[in-house]
């Protein structure tokens, strides 16, 4: 019977130490003091690639006139009302910002300061007066050829800085575009003005 009972209190104690090792002995916890002492997960804005603000666009400038000599009053009327057009649909024999295409683009321009110009690009280009590339002033037309059509010529309205603005065609919108690019520098024809020597 001894031995019985050495037994059980050895099972005993075994099941008690089983018990405290699987965590059923009374844990010894305290109450958080105050609030910041409270374990919280970080949010999502805290994290680090969250909330960067994304940058704002910045404005665009307004083009600059990039000239040795003083540009007149006339030549910045045009570049204005050219930059101004930026955006507007291409829209075949249109002559306001509802639509232009890259001839109508040159009259509406020019009507800004009272200049009658012819209103086709080719008539445009057969009456300007010639102006040689390295001489291209701002508000002066640039001309191009157009590929696989014999005759054809396109047209824009230079800005300064190798930048002209056109309306490039159907389904797209009056932009810029730089002299410098591979596709303009390989059609390019010349430029040209319609402003009396005065003038210009």
């Amino acid at each position: 019977m001894p031995k019985l009972t050495s037994l059980i209190r050895i099972i005993v104690t075994l099941f008690g130490a089983v018990m405290i090792c699987f965590g059923c002995g009374k844990a010894n916890v305290t109450a958080p003091d105050s609030p910041t002492d409270r374990l919280t997960l970080p949010r999502q804005s805290d994290e680090p690639g969250y909330n960067i603000p994304c940058p704002r666009p910045e404005p665009e400038p307004k083009p600059k006139i990039d000239s040795p000599h003083p540009v007149s009053k006339a030549r910045q009327t045009i570049v204005q009302a050219a930059t101004t057009a930026v955006g507007s649909p291409y829209r075949w024999g249109g002559l306001s910002p509802k639509g232009f295409d890259c001839s109508g683009l040159v009259v509406y321009t020019h009507r800004k300061i009272g200049i009658h110009v012819p209103r086709t690009a080719k008539s445009q280009f057969k009456n300007c007066t010639a102006v040689t590339r390295r001489n291209i002033k701002p508000a002066d037309l640039v001309f191009f050829s157009v590929p696989r059509r014999r005759g054809v010529v396109h047209v824009g309205i230079y800005i300064g800085k190798g930048q002209f603005v056109h309306a490039p065609g159907r389904g797209r919108k009056v932009k810029r575009a730089s002299l410098d690019n591979i596709y303009f520098k390989q059609h390019f024809i010349r430029a040209g003005n319609f402003f009396k020597k005065e003038a210009g």
